[in-house]
């Protein structure tokens, strides 16, 4: 096997969504990512062609399902890899976007809000999330590309669905801790030197930002949140304790 071939097709699972349209979504990117490997089979154009029908799912676990395709095109010589990618396709994103747009996104994001609250760790506020969000994300679609190509379908009951509902769950529950800790954070620091009018005004805003993350909007709620920290910073409302 071409070593070099897997490693183009690694670096266009990057780029999957580069030719995403209303159409087939995500086929083109899923055909463009495998062509590497499939280019050095003979198979029908029929067949080659289906790779580029429509195909929409996480695009961090897009790679799982290049590779079970091209574990039973390659391997197998069957041409029913694109009726195993579409069944992937829901699963996988259901499964990703559960955990990487509605827990750990928010998540990481709010504790690079809290660190940026206090001097000490303000130089770190942009770096940390950044890099560990990156790492955990890069690792996914290389790692899932190896071990949809390695087991096939049997992926499935490799990724272990009991253990990522448990992490979804409990990144979930962490989403309330975070966002009590930013509210309590906020307005202790506004109360400290400041009239009761700011803190009015800025417990509005927090009570209104707490009831969209009630409704599951905590992207938002970070969002809102971080913004509120800057425009106190820049009004001088807040007063930042220097050591």
């Amino acid at each position: 096997m071409n070593i070099f071939a897997f490693g183009r097709v690694l670096w266009r699972l990057f780029f999957i969504q580069s030719s995403w349209n209303f159409n087939n979504m995500q086929g083109i990117g899923f055909y463009h990512a495998s062509w590497p490997l499939l280019r050095t089979l003979r198979l029908p154009e029929t067949t080659i062609r289906n790779f580029a029908r429509y195909f929409n799912t996480n695009p961090y676990l897009a790679g799982i399902s290049v590779g079970v395709a091209l574990h039973y095109e390659y391997k197998h010589g069957s041409h029913l890899a694109t009726d195993y990618k579409s069944a992937l396709s829901s699963f996988l994103g259901a499964v990703g976007d559960g955990f990487f747009w509605a827990t750990f996104r928010p998540a990481i994001f709010a504790v690079g809000v809290v660190l940026a609250m206090y001097e000490p760790t303000r130089p770190f506020a942009f770096w940390i999330p950044l890099v560990v969000y990156a790492s955990v994300t890069i690792l996914t679609r290389i790692v899932g590309f190896f071990m949809g190509y390695h087991y096939g379908m049997e992926v499935i009951h490799r990724l272990r669905p009991d253990i990522l509902h448990t992490v979804i769950d409990g990144l979930k529950h962490s989403h309330y801790f975070l966002a009590g800790l930013l509210t309590t954070i906020v307005l202790h620091r506004i109360t400290e030197q400041f009239e009761m009018a700011y803190v009015a005004l800025a417990g509005g805003i927090l009570i209104l930002t707490l009831a969209l993350f009630h409704f599951m909007r905590v992207n938002l709620f970070v969002i809102v949140a971080a913004l509120l920290v800057l425009i106190l910073e820049f009004l001088g409302i807040m007063q930042w304790p220097h050591t």
